[in-house]
């Protein structure tokens, strides 16, 4: 009786596990990819939310090693989608292989007219060392 109660025990708390894997699995399947760069990079980086302060984005990770630093240029842009300025931006963390990842970026001051912002990736930094980098 008691051995039976503890095989019982045993597999609740053993078997909620797997479907948290089953779980991970289906959050992995619902991210919708952009296209892949044309520039020959690795990585993809969509604006979610413009702030007072920064916007909010989202970095797609192509490439089959994690990626560990990036350095962006933030281009504001107007109305009609023409710049009228840039900022510098670098990201450290990680973000994994085939993997996506939340971060937000800094504007220290918005220029007259800028109405969204657009990213261009100068540079990424894989952790193993290697990187990628914009030809311009």
């Amino acid at each position: 009786m008691i051995r039976s109660a503890t095989m019982f025990l045993t597999a609740c708390l053993l078997l909620p596990g797997c479907d948290d894997k089953k779980a991970d699995d289906a959050k992995t399947e619902e991210i919708k990819w952009p296209e892949k760069p044309s520039d020959g990079s690795n990585l993809a980086v969509e604006v979610l939310e413009l702030e007072d302060d920064g916007a909010k984005v989202k970095a797609y990770n192509f490439a089959d090693k994690a990626v560990s630093k990036i350095s962006l240029r933030q281009r504001y842009l107007d109305d009609a989608g023409e710049e009228v300025g840039t900022f510098p931006f670098m990201w450290m963390g990680t973000i994994g292989v085939k993997s996506v990842e939340e971060f937000k970026t800094v504007i220290m001051s918005k220029p007259d007219g800028m109405k969204t912002v657009g990213f261009v990736v100068r540079k990424v930094v894989y952790a193993d060392g290697t990187e990628w980098k914009l030809e311009e």
